[in-house]
């Protein structure tokens, strides 16, 4: 894997347990990652967001007094904020495909199972960071395009077809 240069990112690392934070800020100490600002609380992480831009936000899911779904969609529905776009990466101890599918709608970018190794964390804020993707905004979800390949879908067609058909530069095509 290619690594990232080794100029510093700024990462904010919200998360109400002392010992994993400080594990983690440890962890990432001798890593391109270690330019860290440690929030214990979602207000103080907030108030972090409102201060400086962030090159990734790491972000527990068992934040309090606002949990980090509740966090990651007060980032991607405030308009002001310079982190708007920034990567977030949600931590949980416990998660279940309901959470992560969660996260996922609410604009979170990647997802780490809790204990996570340096590895893991490296590799997701340099994924995050090396490929960022694209945002969209459809209906109230606005954060990062949940595709992640741009392929051809070759399944079954499970859209309902409306009987018609459709004409294209003279063609005359299927019913849609």
């Amino acid at each position: 894997m290619r690594r990232l240069k080794s100029t510093k990112s700024w990462i904010l690392l919200a998360d109400s347990g002392t010992f994993h934070a400080r594990l983690l800020t440890s962890v990432l100490s001798e890593t391109p990652f270690s330019k860290i600002d440690l929030a214990h609380s979602s207000e103080e992480a907030w108030r972090f967001v409102c201060e400086r831009p962030y090159d990734a936000i790491l972000l527990d899911q068992s934040l309090e007094p606002m949990n980090g779904l509740s966090f990651a969609r007060r980032i991607r529905q405030t308009k002001t904020t310079q982190n708007r776009f920034c990567p977030i990466i949600m931590m949980a101890g416990h998660p279940t495909m309901t959470l992560v599918s969660r996260a996922r709608d609410v604009g979170v970018t990647e997802f780490l199972a809790k204990p996570v190794s340096q590895r893991a964390v490296v590799e997701r804020l340099e994924a995050a960071l090396r490929n960022p993707r694209t945002f969209v905004q459809a209906g109230d979800f606005f954060g990062p395009d949940r595709r992640r390949r741009a392929e051809d879908y070759f399944g079954p067609e499970r859209r309902q077809r409306r009987g018609r058909e459709v004409e294209v530069d003279g063609l005359t095509g299927a019913p849609v």
